[in-house]
């Protein structure tokens, strides 16, 4: 039973860093990367007039 338990936290683990990783992809891929100045490094790109 404790080998179960282990293999099961081993595989939400992996399933949690995959999920983090993605998320981590999405946020960098929708993110301004070299932010000109006067924005905030990891804000979403927002259009000032």
């Amino acid at each position: 039973m404790v080998e179960r338990i282990g293999r099961q936290s081993a595989l939400a683990r992996e399933a949690v860093q995959a999920a983090i990783k993605q998320a981590a992809e999405r946020v960098s891929a929708s993110h301004v990367s070299a932010p000109e100045p006067g924005v905030l490094p990891g804000a979403p790109l927002v259009a000032v007039d």
